[in-house]
């Protein structure tokens, strides 16, 4: 338990930690001073200071370390503890001057004590108050008589109080700016460096001596320590306040100087922008179509000119070959129709009882699942079997005449369906296969329970016509599932694929054809076709090695054929079906004239592909050469899109 008074103790160098917690707790008081001499590890360190700390608010201690040491200063801090920095300062514990008295030998200040010392010139709140309102602070101290006892540790250290000089009106001066200083919750610093100066024995100015001041005098009291602790709070907080104005400031300032890095990035976007304007944007003028020149009279077609292909390179100039393999590649498309008609889908079987009756004088026993035929309402003879085997008792006589045996045979259709529910009759219409003539049958009761459900499944009829349209989708599917399966440096020749998408519609044996109902729809379903294309792929330019391989192949056909005075105007080049790894090609050609392209004609070429892309520009030159404008169309440059001005297109006949 803790009394309200203050107590002071003080720390060797050599006190642990566990020895200064239990000093603070066996003082039991509510204000603790702790004096520490510099170079004391025990508190130098935030963890120890923060056992102490938290020690002390457990019993209700409240603390305060008065330390020279700049790391237990520094550690205090950190923790939130309130400690006073004192100045390392000498203080001589000799008294004023004074008639010789019996000597004593005195023994070498300790550590402790010049550190008590040193304390002499602390600038507390209680002390400087009871210097100021002293009655006594300009009497001097009265000489000690020479038959003076032998003098304690305690009168030394307040002889050495008593000896503190300080001019009188400085002194003065310091403590009333340090009580006008508390008003204003500010330490006075001249007041303190004058009293650090008194005690360093700059004692330039005399001044009266000070009353002798008791050690247990020396102490704080709550509310200064909690107006010191206060102040520290609103220190930081206007600290706190000030840097987030500075952070704020910093932010809303306008950006005027740039980083370093940011300029060079910003340089590097304007450097490829240019080089995209100048080399990146393919509108540039110049570019150049190549075309074959338009058929002329006095042309030839050659039908099933052959080329070889083949995976070797091909190093020979005459050779016919084209380097490429065969590839072969499973290609589906779909496309969505609606049933028509619903169709009838049998559901339930209809089921029932027969009652059969025997005339004759044997029993007849009947197998399960013998058949019954009877004709229901629209005519159709329908047929049911028996379900159990059941034998049916022979007739018996007597004086009134002939009583047939009478059995029961339950039966069930042998399909499902309405047209196998039966009304009740008493008519003998069921005939029971293999007892015609024995036997006869009748139902009391209606044959009932045979459902129908109306299903909207697709059949021939629903989807025939949307194979066309599927067919249609094979044109531009086929090259982009084949490019799939090619290798690196692997092109897709232009050739006719297997098998011909045109003769799908015809031969049914070519594609698969499944359908699948899409759900949630009223009959809606997806009719998927699918059929295996072969291709050709192709090393280098396909375009290329044909200009190379066609005239040697022409030539092989045709002994005469010469490139210096005939022109090859048209190529189809596909597949041979026969299994041989051969192209089959179907070549037209003119003779060569002075003229090619006429200057108008190229100028017509180049209006009406001007502005497009090289794919929108292939559809235009394939319309031209249909026409007999032109020939094949050799090559269009990859380019985002053709000029829109016409002269900037070239338009190239290759002879």
């Amino acid at each position: 338990m803790t009394t309200g008074k203050t107590e002071l103790i003080t720390i060797a160098l050599a006190d642990p930690i566990d020895s200064i917690i239990q000093q603070v707790r066996n003082a039991k008081a509510e204000h603790v001073d702790i004096f520490m001499p510099e170079g004391s590890i025990s508190l130098q360190s935030r963890k120890t200071c923060d056992r102490l700390r938290e020690t002390a608010n457990r019993e209700g201690i409240e603390l305060t370390l008065y330390t020279s040491d700049p790391k237990v200063v520094k550690a205090a801090l950190t923790c939130q503890m309130m400690v006073v920095e004192i100045e390392p300062a000498v203080v001589s514990t000799k008294a004023p001057a004074a008639p010789p008295a019996p000597a004593k030998p005195v023994a070498p200040a300790s550590p402790e004590e010049d550190f008590l010392a040193s304390l002499e010139g602390l600038p507390s709140a209680s002390t400087t108050d009871r210097l100021q309102t002293s009655p006594s602070i300009s009497k001097p101290i009265p000489t000690a008589a020479p038959s003076q006892p032998a003098r304690s540790e305690i009168d030394d250290w307040a002889d050495a109080l008593d000896s503190l000089s300080v001019a009188s009106t400085a002194g003065e001066t310091g403590l009333r700016q340090h009580e006008q200083a508390r008003g204003n919750d500010s330490w006075d610093f001249d007041s303190f460096n004058d009293l650090s100066d008194a005690l360093s024995g700059d004692t330039a100015s005399a001044a009266p001596a000070r009353p002798r001041i008791r050690p247990e005098d020396i102490e704080l009291t709550s509310d200064d320590m909690h107006r010191q602790d206060a102040k520290a709070r609103r220190a930081r907080a206007e600290q706190k306040r000030a840097d987030e104005k500075a952070e704020l400031k910093q932010q809303t300032a306008p950006k005027r100087n740039y980083p370093l890095w940011g300029m060079v990035i910003l340089g590097a976007i304007a450097i490829i922008a240019l080089l995209w304007l100048l080399f990146g944007n393919k509108l540039a003028s110049g570019v150049t179509v190549v075309v074959r020149p338009a058929p002329t009279s006095g042309g030839q077609t050659y039908e099933d000119v052959r080329l070889n292909y083949q995976a070797d390179p091909i190093s020979e100039p005459s050779s016919a070959a084209i380097q490429g393999r065969l590839i072969n590649v499973p290609i589906s498309v779909s496309v969505r129709g609606t049933v028509i008609t619903a169709t009838e889908q049998p559901d339930q079987a209809a089921t029932g009882i027969l009652e059969v009756y025997n005339r004759n004088t044997q029993a007849y026993p009947i197998p399960a699942n013998t058949r019954v035929r009877v004709l229901n309402s629209a005519g159709e003879e329908i047929i049911f079997l028996t379900q159990a085997e059941t034998t049916i008792p022979a007739a018996t006589g007597n004086f009134a005449g002939i009583v047939s045996g009478v059995g029961s045979l339950q039966i069930v259709a042998s399909a499902g369906g309405t047209r196998y529910n039966m009304p009740a009759s008493q008519d003998p219409v069921w005939t029971i296969e293999g007892y015609e003539g024995a036997l006869f049958s009748i139902n009391p009761e209606p044959i009932q329970g045979g459902t129908t459900a109306l299903l909207k499944l697709p059949v021939e009829s629903d989807w025939m016509p949307l194979l066309p349209q599927a067919v249609a989708q094979f044109r531009s599917a086929i090259p982009a599932q084949m490019q799939t399966v090619l290798q690196e440096g692997e092109v897709l020749a232009d050739v006719e694929f297997l098998p011909n998408v045109d003769a799908l519609t015809q031969d049914p044996s070519l594609y698969d054809i499944q359908t699948r109902p899409v759900p949630e729809t009223d009959g809606g379903f997806e009719l998927v076709v699918t059929a295996n294309f072969q291709g050709l792929a192709v090393r280098g330019s396909f375009a290329e090695q044909l200009n190379r391989a066609l005239p040697n192949a022409l030539r092989i056909k045709d002994p005469s054929f010469s490139t210096d005075t005939t022109s090859i105007v048209r190529s189809q080049v596909r597949l041979d079906d026969s299994g041989a790894s051969l192209l089959l090609a179907t070549v037209e050609v003119a003779p060569k004239t002075a003229v090619g392209l006429p200057d108008s004609t190229k100028l017509k070429i180049a209006d009406s592909i001007k502005g497009l892309t090289p794919a929108e520009a292939l559809v235009q030159l394939e319309a031209l050469r249909e026409s007999g404008l032109i020939g094949d169309i050799v090559s269009v440059p990859e380019v985002e899109r053709l000029p829109v001005d016409p002269a900037e297109i070239n338009i190239q006949v290759q002879e």
